[in-house]
């Protein structure tokens, strides 16, 4: 277990304020299927985050990765299967800014997104199923996220990929690419086009995530495109 990662009963949440002072906790039915799941913070207006997970059934906190940086994925940790609710706290504030429920199915794995609201510094959280198929060994599986808070609808095409009217929260279905380097033309509702170039090893799966701001401005982070590894052979 990292110093980051912690687990804790809800009662020492509340009496140690996120400070991680407790022992780990145990969920109260061991013998249940598990899921796995994990946290990708891509809101790009928020700063960093603490990303929890809770049993919502046992009023329990299970799990707490802090400080999580924009831009940065975070490693699958496992859960009992049953109802979460997935949680993005303001790090050092404990001030909730994002919650979602999900029932999570056993022997399935999810991410949590983070992402930025519409043009406002805002968060939401986002939580998709991932695939746990795996590619042919000349192949990968490619995803696409629209977690940008002012791009508007996009749509993306390119090397067997193509997506129109895909808007932010939209998660698309896993693509099939050759593996390799691929090109993908992104055109924005304005007839405006940018092209992003991302890289896929043989056997991999990828979720690739649109986040940033289009208008830019002054300590805005810019739209950007970038390829997270959900899996490899």
């Amino acid at each position: 277990m990292t110093k980051n990662v912690l687990r804790w009963s809800i009662f020492c949440v509340v009496a140690c304020a996120l400070s991680g002072c407790a022992p780990k906790i145990n969920e109260p039915n061991d013998a249940l299927p598990s899921a796995q799941a994990r946290f990708i913070h891509v809101a790009s207006t928020a700063g960093n985050l603490d990303f929890a997970v809770m049993n919502v059934a046992g009023a329990t906190l299970l799990y707490v990765q802090r400080e999580t940086e924009y831009g940065r994925q975070y490693r699958y940790d496992v859960f009992k299967a049953g109802e979460r609710e997935f949680r993005a706290l303001r790090s050092r504030a404990n001030a909730n800014l994002a919650r979602a429920k999900r029932t999570l199915e056993a022997n399935a794995k999810y991410t949590a997104f983070a992402i930025d609201a519409a043009n406002a510094v805002d968060t939401l959280l986002l939580v998709a199923m991932d695939t746990t198929a795996t590619p042919a060994a000349d192949k990968a599986f490619v995803r696409f996220v629209h977690a940008s808070g002012d791009a508007g609808e996009v749509s993306i095409s390119g090397d067997g990929v193509s997506l129109s009217n895909f808007k932010r929260r939209d998660v698309s279905r896993y693509f099939v690419v050759d593996a390799g380097t691929r090109s993908f033309a992104i055109q924005f509702s304005d007839g405006a086009t940018a092209t992003t170039t991302q890289t896929f090893f043989p056997k991999g799966v990828y979720t690739v995530v649109i986040s940033g701001s289009r208008a830019g401005g002054a300590g805005q982070v810019p739209l950007n495109v970038k390829s997270f590894l959900d899996a490899s052979p």
